[in-house]
């Protein structure tokens, strides 16, 4: 009577409708716990992706309006000014394409700019000496270990690799202008970073405002919808010629600003009625560590 219902047991478990419904309740199983941590544990984390990924800021200064004397004489008071900008409009381009692309439309862009007597903005943490060598703007190692950090796409100085910490300013500009196309190959056959000749057919001069402009897009990183000031306070002549040529300069466009005015110069009001400007890099960090 066992041995009967025995076999009768294992036949019925080893019948295939037995297994196919095991096999299907082992794949619900794995798809409910899927949902379970795709929607209860990381459910907040997906859902502020989202957020991120639809909504998307930009931040516009405001003027900020007139300040006078008891006298009601002007002390302060705010000027429009006009600068120029861009947006990466290729965000899907492969990247190749995309870097040719954006480095012609600035090269264009910055010979309308100074056909005008305009310049660029040249905000960098390299400079060129009188005799064209490329050397840090900062002596102090901490200043520049944190740009290094920043070019190299490190989250921490820590995570520099040995190399990177060691790098020459001019070996840090041959890198960035490889990770931006700025440049060609000596080889067309072989196409790798050591045929790669970085600034080959553009002047040095010009190869490096490019690279600056690149590198300060970049910066945005996945905010790449906001737009990268090349030159602010510009001409008159040098925004309508931007404009004209706006059908050839993708991505390119006037953007209306604010600049703070001191009527008084003698006195040099601004340390008492306030004065804003860009953060550096060493002050970001001691603001990000006092934040926790």
């Amino acid at each position: 009577m066992f041995d009967e219902i025995k076999e009768k047991f294992i036949k019925f478990i080893t019948s295939r409708s037995v297994m196919l419904a095991g096999v299907i309740i082992a794949f619900a199983c794995v798809l409910l716990a899927r949902l379970f941590y795709l929607q209860i544990i990381m459910g907040d984390y997906y859902k502020e992706t989202a957020i991120n990924e639809t909504i998307k800021d930009k931040y516009i200064p405001a003027p900020r309006g007139c300040i006078y004397d008891r006298n009601k004489n002007l002390l302060a008071h705010d000027e429009r000014a006009d600068s120029v900008t861009i947006e990466d409009v290729y965000p899907d381009m492969k990247l190749k394409e995309k870097n040719r692309k954006i480095n012609e439309t600035l090269l264009k862009t910055i010979e309308i700019i100074e056909a005008n007597n305009d310049e660029i903005d040249f905000d960098f943490d390299i400079v060129r000496d009188v005799s064209g060598k490329y050397i840090f703007k900062s002596e102090n190692e901490s200043d520049i270990l944190k740009f290094l950090r920043d070019a190299y796409g490190r989250t921490s100085v820590k995570e520099l690799k040995t190399e990177e910490k060691v790098k020459t300013a001019k070996q840090v500009v041959e890198d960035l202008c490889y990770s931006y196309s700025i440049g060609d190959y000596t080889d067309p056959q072989n196409k790798s970073r050591e045929t790669f000749e970085a600034m080959k057919g553009y002047s040095p001069e010009m190869g490096f405002k490019i690279l600056v402009i690149r590198y300060r897009m970049a910066k945005q990183g996945f905010q790449n919808y906001l737009a990268t000031t090349i030159a602010s306070k510009v001409s008159e002549e040098t925004a309508a010629a931007i404009l004209e040529s706006k059908d050839q300069l993708e991505g390119v466009d006037i953007t209306s600003s604010y600049v703070r005015m001191y009527d008084d110069d003698f006195f040099c009001f601004s340390p008492i009625l306030g004065y804003t400007g860009k953060i550096s890099v060493s002050e970001l960090d001691e603001f990000n560590k006092a934040a926790g």
